[in-house]
């Protein structure tokens, strides 16, 4: 008997009663069974962790991107600039109410307290701007090498994987 193609295959399961099956069809010279098996193998492996990066890549980029009443999220996650704009709005609030209790304050200790109280609402503040702009910058390298990715995946290309080391997932 001569072998002239060698297919491997292997099925994932992704959860949630999702399954995708990932394969690959080679014609080999005689001989050269046990070697193209092995590179098949690796090549599925390969694409089936490309597919599963890109796949947190974009949940990443949809958390952060993340819009009131999106399907999948109960409440705001706190990694979105959603969720941090609110917050910036709310300590802006929080600081207006303290100034106000500070100017209606009756006594020392109740100026201090609200003195206090504006200090630590100012902190968060200027944390949380910085947060959203971190967020917002990490969002949009996010969406550029997303899209590139893409790009490179759909024409069969897997050295985007090397970028992704330089990224949490």
């Amino acid at each position: 008997m001569k072998i002239t193609q060698v297919e491997y295959k292997r099925l994932f399961n992704l959860g949630n009663y999702e399954n995708e099956t990932i394969g690959f069809i080679a014609e080999i010279p005689s001989g050269e069974e046990k070697k193209a098996i092995a590179k098949l193998c690796g090549l599925v492996f390969d694409l089936h962790n490309a597919i599963a990066k890109l796949k947190k890549l974009k949940e990443k980029i949809d958390i952060i991107y993340y819009t009131e009443g999106q399907e999948g999220y109960y409440g705001t996650p706190t990694d979105s600039i959603l969720y941090k704009a609110n917050r910036i709005r709310e300590y802006k609030e929080y600081i207006k109410e303290e100034k106000e209790r500070i100017k209606e304050a009756k006594g020392e200790l109740e100026k201090l307290q609200a003195e206090k109280q504006l200090e630590q609402y100012k902190i968060r503040l200027k944390k949380t701007e910085k947060e959203l702009q971190e967020t917002k910058e990490l969002g949009e390298k996010l969406r550029d090498i997303y899209q590139r990715s893409m790009k490179s995946f759909k024409e069969g290309d897997l050295s985007f994987l090397d970028e992704f080391k330089t990224i949490n997932l």
